[in-house]
């Protein structure tokens, strides 16, 4: 069963990971060179996807070895320390196919967990 902080945590990586597949909807990643919002809403969602995921414990994450914890984390910590590194077409791939299977993922940890203790 899901601890609250874990659930927590997984909600969170979901609402933000809908966010950021919200703002990417009707754009191209050519769009990305010339709209100058668009890029950091997609970054942030990024972001705090990472940092909650950062945050889910370690037997959760041994327990839904499904999700790439690794490289959740990982793409949030190029985004905030290797920012001027930014490989724009790397954060469009991750929101526009990464970010729509963690959710069906998270939909069915979620779904088969609603309880919290």
């Amino acid at each position: 069963m899901l601890g609250r902080k874990d659930r927590h945590r997984l909600d969170d990586m979901r609402y933000w990971a809908l966010q950021g597949i919200e703002v990417a909807s009707g754009h191209t990643p050519e769009d990305l060179e010339t709209d100058r919002l668009l890029a950091p809403a997609l970054q942030y969602a990024l972001i705090v996807v990472g940092e909650a995921a950062a945050c889910v414990s370690e037997p959760c994450q041994a327990q839904y070895p499904q999700i790439p914890w690794g490289s959740i984390i990982g793409m949030r910590n190029v985004l905030v320390h290797g920012y001027d590194k930014t490989n724009l077409r790397i954060v469009w791939h991750a929101v526009t196919s990464d970010l729509p299977a963690l959710v069906a993922d998270l939909d069915r940890i979620l779904d088969a967990e609603p309880g919290t203790s």
